[in-house]
């Protein structure tokens, strides 16, 4: 390597150096001029690699090598300012995908907005107040104790149905509603049973052949009381 171009090596490394100097936390700019610098003086000490003096090569080593951890060092700041930011964005996303997960599931529901019918009623349930007949509870209706207390949907037309999910009451007495019967009717008069729970639940989820229905009730097969905290029908 002749003496004008070690010189010009070194005044590169120099440069690039000095370049990372200027600043505790060099900008982005300062950062690129440095690797610019630094790969023309790579250049010019490769060109003639069997005469390269070891300890110019070493500094340059050295230069890349502060580059590098000031890249590193620039990355985790990043990282660490928008770790926040990522954050909320996640939570928002979450949030998001189970709202319409929820949406969907509410429209796929088919009693989504129906009223029941009651076989009696014993107090007026409020259960997005989260109270019924002066008590704090979710359920969504409460009959009084009788033979076969049964809740009636009508559909508002013939819906063919396969499946069924129902909350029993979660705060106290869920052995009320067993043993569970759903049946449906074309008429409201003649109903034919499609699935049963014969036994203590906290949720049941079931399927069955599609069959065609304008009218859906669960009913409690003895002397009870019947409360639930939510019913699906697809």
């Amino acid at each position: 390597m002749s003496d004008d171009s070690t010189a010009r090596a070194i005044e590169l490394l120099a440069a690039s150096d000095g370049v990372l100097a200027t600043s505790p936390t060099p900008s982005r700019d300062s950062v690129r001029s440095a690797h610019r610098l630094l790969d023309e003086s790579l250049a010019r000490l490769g060109a003639e690699t069997s005469v390269t003096p070891e300890s110019l090569r070493a500094k340059a080593f050295r230069v890349r090598s502060v580059l590098r951890a000031e890249r590193r060092r620039r990355v985790w700041r990043w990282v660490r300012a928008r770790t926040p930011q990522r954050v909320l964005l996640v939570v928002l996303a979450l949030l998001a995908a189970a709202g319409a997960v929820g949406w969907l599931r509410e429209r796929s529901n088919l009693l989504h907005g129906v009223s029941p019918r009651l076989s009696s009623e014993w107090a007026r349930c409020e259960p997005k107040r989260g109270r019924c007949g002066g008590f704090a509870t979710r359920i969504l209706f409460h009959t009084h104790e009788e033979l076969e207390p049964y809740v009636q949907y009508d559909l508002g037309g013939v819906r063919r149905v396969h499946s069924l999910f129902v909350r029993n009451r979660s705060d106290a007495l869920q052995d009320r509603a067993v043993p569970l019967v759903a049946s449906v009717s074309l008429d409201g008069v003649s109903f034919r049973e499609v699935a049963r729970q014969g036994y203590w639940f906290e949720t049941w989820k079931t399927e069955f052949a599609p069959v065609e229905a304008r009218y859906f009730r669960l009913t409690v097969a003895r002397v009870s009381i019947l409360h639930l905290e939510r019913v699906e029908l697809r």
